[in-house]
């Protein structure tokens, strides 16, 4: 059978990232772009130039649950559409992963003075508690979900020594497991302290219920994932940075790098992250100079004509090293 969709004249006709356009046009096949969700995915493929086919398909996922919970009819997505949109990411694979953000970074950002205020609580948030941006900002401006982080889930030590954030969603909970991060105050005075930023914020904003989202403008509206990404690529721009490599997943990237290549103990490491496994991190470790150095120490070979200090706890085993073998041994006994 081949692979293909029935074309006007009932000829298999294949949609790729190729042809999409002509396609969505009505220039070739059945016009796409006669639907309301394929005239949106005509502005986000051409327009917008959302790079990839699975983000352009969660766009028009959340347009049709709009309109749904608007008590419209819910478009229909023609799968000839879906079908090209799949092919494109197959034939065009692009890395979606974000670059992570470094220390450097972390504090332009916390002294610019073009970020929001509560964009900066949020920045603290995510950096020292190596939060997903999901699980402490909110998905819309006005309207709280269920389970977003509450001011009633932040909690000081009496001494401001630490603070226990309280999650009540993540991946954790999918097995029922509730998350408990602490964001510490640090030893050495000369460094920022974190539990003092969150201390001025929660005074600044007492005005707020407890059980309202933690994360809130002046005007009471809740910090989304979409402000704060937009806040984070304005601010690599400015730092002459690709903004598309960076976003709210910058921080946790970061974060988990830098302690790997602080040496951060593994275990510690997991706890500091919430991560379920002995693994679990591995999707947001990057290649970094300190581990490189770390490793390569190991590798390093002396300069021309001096001698390679001799060493018994490595010595390189290969199927060529002339041992006994155990027919030789009993042979020889």
């Amino acid at each position: 059978m081949d692979d293909g969709v029935a074309g006007c004249a009932g000829s298999a006709v294949i949609i790729d990232h190729t042809n999409l356009r002509s396609f969505v046009a009505g220039e070739r096949g059945p016009a796409i772009a006669t639907t309301f969700l394929g005239a949106f995915a005509q502005y986000l493929e051409h327009v917008a130039e959302v790079p990839t086919g699975s983000s352009i398909l969660q766009y028009l996922g959340e347009v049709a649950t709009f309109c749904e919970r608007q008590h419209l009819a819910r478009p229909a997505l023609p799968p000839l559409l879906r079908l090209a949109l799949e092919r494109k990411d197959a034939a065009a694979p692009v890395d979606n992963s974000r670059d992570p953000a470094s220390k450097q970074f972390v504090a332009s950002f916390l002294e610019s003075g073009a970020v929001p205020s509560v964009c900066k609580v949020a920045a603290v948030l995510l950096w020292f508690g190596t939060f997903r941006g999901k699980e402490v900002l909110a998905q819309h401006v006005g309207k709280a979900m269920p389970l977003s982080l509450r001011r009633c889930d932040v909690a000081f030590a009496p001494d401001k020594s630490f603070v226990r954030i309280s999650l009540r969603s993540g991946k954790p909970w999918e097995r029922n497991q509730p998350t408990i991060r602490l964001i510490t105050r640090p030893e050495d005075e000369g460094l920022l302290d974190p539990v003092a930023v969150l201390w001025d914020y929660v005074l600044r904003t007492s005005q707020f219920d407890d059980d309202g989202p933690f994360l809130r403008h002046d005007n009471g509206s809740y910090l989304t994932t979409a402000q704060m990404r937009a806040t984070v690529q304005r601010h690599a721009t400015a730092l002459g940075l690709d903004s598309r490599r960076y976003g709210n997943h910058s921080f946790r990237s970061g974060g988990d790098t830098e302690m790997r290549a602080q040496g951060v103990d593994g275990a510690d490491v997991l706890l500091q992250g919430g991560w379920r496994s002995e693994r679990g991190d591995e999707p947001y470790r990057r290649p970094n100079v300190r581990q490189a150095r770390r490793a390569q120490a190991a590798l390093a070979i002396p300069r021309s004509r001096q001698a390679i200090p001799g060493t018994n706890d490595a010595v390189v085993v290969s199927a060529s090293t002339p041992l006994l073998s155990a027919a030789q041994i009993g042979h020889r006994s």
